[in-house]
């Protein structure tokens, strides 16, 4: 019979079962027992805190309750119609947070898409800049946004191109720029002409 091949752990392996050597079994059973203890007490701190709730929960209930019985008539059904209002006001208030949510998330997509046409990325800083309380708000943040990045990719382009204007190089205007020698030849002009006018020459 062939001997069983070993990984080189002390673990060997036949007919697709591994099998551990006793010191191995023994940690694996260790780690088992560990991990399995932890998710235990996970589970027992759960429960506890689960009945504790519950627990709370229906001591209040019973307090109240109590409080109610003896109250007269009309002052039970005034404290019954404020804890009522009570309740409606909180659960207006969450309704108005997760509409605020839905509200908020809508807008996200909405300058995510309008952002996505003008070919911009829109991260987490952009969104921030850009989304407002509705649609039209929004609108105008984005296209204020891409106009502002326009403006400065412009601003940032003239400036690299007020280095680069042509030059033009002879004995007179060396290392001159156009304009620069334009003005000069204008002036030069202007002074042959007053030159002629004082000196009665005709042209």
């Amino acid at each position: 019979m062939a001997d069983e091949p070993n990984n080189g752990n002390g673990a060997t392996q036949g007919d697709g079962e591994i099998t551990f050597t006793e010191e191995q079994q023994v940690k694996v059973d260790e780690l088992i027992g560990v991990r399995l203890d932890r998710q235990a007490a996970k589970n027992a701190d759960a429960t506890q805190q689960a009945i504790s709730e519950a627990k709370a929960k229906w001591e209040a209930e019973a307090a109240e309750k109590a409080k109610l019985d003896k109250m007269p008539e009309d002052q039970r059904k005034k404290h019954e119609q404020e804890v009522q209002n009570k309740q409606l006001e909180a659960a207006n208030a969450e309704k108005e947070s997760l509409q605020q949510e839905l509200n908020h998330l809508n807008m996200v997509n909405a300058a995510s898409s309008l952002l996505a046409d003008k070919g911009m990325v829109a991260d987490e800083a952009v969104l921030q800049f850009v989304v407002r309380e509705n649609a039209d708000s929004t609108q105008q943040a984005v296209d204020d946004f891409v106009k502002l990045v326009e403006d400065k990719a412009e601003a940032k382009r003239q400036e690299s191109l007020k280095g680069s204007t042509p030059k033009l190089g002879n004995s007179n205007g060396q290392g001159k720029s156009f304009g620069t020698l334009a003005a000069e030849r204008t002036n030069q002009q202007n002074n042959t002409n007053v030159a002629d006018d004082f000196f009665g020459v005709k042209k």
